[in-house]
């Protein structure tokens, strides 16, 4: 970036020394998942000799997927980021988003991946005008130059706003709300998925998504957020 127009913050808009990034204050108040974090969820776990290793509420209640990891705590700055591109259409957040979540799971990455993003009903997505978790997918398939597929899953039912429900409420209220699109049958079978997106709470949609993936032949489902909910149900 030239003098004229110097870098800024992606979170706060303060200058910063480099472009695409973060100021200080922001990186500070950002909680990265660097160091042991649970192969379920990715989020952060106490030192164990036993690998891999699992955090309290996935040991408790294992998801429907193999292998998972996310870039951030959904605290502080990461929660905002994620909540500026969902609700306040800063589509010029999500390369770096993408970025972070690639860099994130590398580990789980496997040769024949495919990356598909958890759909969002038609109304919603009218309201919205773009479905974030396509979104991020994208930029990371392009990073890696993966093969992607937005529309492998429907959301067919418009559930209730999931923001407020406990486990068992958001389980009951996807139930029979995502179907997978039948003309992608012999694109998956056999092949590795990546479900990408935005944040993870209980993981009860990824966990709906994974199920249909593996019911439709998927190999292996692996899942990829930028921001989990550190908590227990």
């Amino acid at each position: 970036m030239t003098m004229l127009y110097p870098a800024r913050c992606l979170a706060c808009g303060a200058e910063t020394s480099h472009e695409r990034g973060l100021c200080n204050d922001c990186w500070k108040a950002t909680y990265f998942t660097t160091g042991q974090v649970c192969d379920s969820c990715g989020a952060p776990v106490h030192e164990s000799v036993v690998e891999p290793c699992y955090c309290d509420q996935c040991l408790g209640s294992p998801p429907a997927w193999d292998r998972g990891r996310c870039s951030v705590l959904y605290e502080g700055v990461g929660r905002k980021l994620a909540l500026l591109l969902k609700h306040s259409d800063r589509l010029d957040l999500a390369p770096e988003m993408a970025k972070w979540m690639h860099q994130s799971c590398r580990p789980i990455l496997e040769s024949d991946i495919i990356y598909v993003p958890v759909p969002l009903h038609r109304w919603r997505l009218l309201r919205r005008r773009f479905n974030q978790a396509a979104v991020l997918a994208q930029h990371m398939a392009r990073i890696n130059g993966s093969e992607i597929c937005v529309d492998m899953l429907h959301r067919i039912k418009s559930t209730a706003i999931q923001k407020g429900m406990g486990r068992t409420a958001r389980f009951a209220n996807l139930s029979q709300s995502i179907v997978f699109n039948k003309k992608h049958l012999d694109r998956l079978r056999g092949r590795s998925v990546l479900l990408v997106d935005d944040v993870m709470t209980t993981g009860a949609t990824l966990s709906a998504c994974a199920e249909i993936c593996r019911q439709a032949g998927a190999e292996k489902v692996n899942t990829v957020v930028f921001a989990r909910v550190a908590r227990s149900e």
